[in-house]
């Protein structure tokens, strides 16, 4: 049976080589999860990801983008950012210190978002959602006490 189905095949099996994390199947491929278990060892890349991902890492985007929005909101009222690096481009400016912060986070998004089977993925996501959910928490709490 399992030679009937390979003969029949009209192109090459790509199983057989890893996914890489830039690939033409981007796009255009179908593989979402990796079904076998002996394929999750070797394959970690997949070509489409799903909407829950998306929606987490957008959250964290967002999340970064508040979090700078209100530490400029904050410095300009005359609050010491506690972060050194994050200071020294404060003082560079503001945009320079947004689109930092920005540049980071979103290359940091990326990478999470192309290596999503790893084990270590899940749970960063999930420890940088609950972390910025307390920054932005406390910048609330701060806005509505300073």
């Amino acid at each position: 049976m399992g030679q009937l189905l390979s003969d029949r095949r009209t192109s090459k099996d790509r199983r057989q080589r890893p996914t890489r994390p830039f690939s033409r199947y981007m796009f255009s491929g179908r593989r979402q999860v990796i079904r076998r278990k002996a394929d999750r060892e070797i394959h970690l890349c997949v070509d489409r990801y799903g909407h829950r991902l998306f929606l987490a890492l957008l959250l964290i985007v967002l999340l970064s983008i508040l979090d700078a929005s209100f530490a400029i909101f904050q410095v300009d009222r005359g609050v010491e950012e506690i972060d050194p690096f994050m200071d020294f481009l404060l003082g560079r400016g503001f945009m320079c210190f947004f689109w930092v912060k920005y540049a980071v986070t979103a290359l940091a998004v990326l990478s999470l978002c192309i290596y999503k089977n790893h084990s270590w993925t899940r749970v960063g996501i999930v420890s940088i959602l609950v972390f910025y959910s307390g920054i932005f928490s406390f910048h609330l709490f701060c806005f509505f006490l300073v």
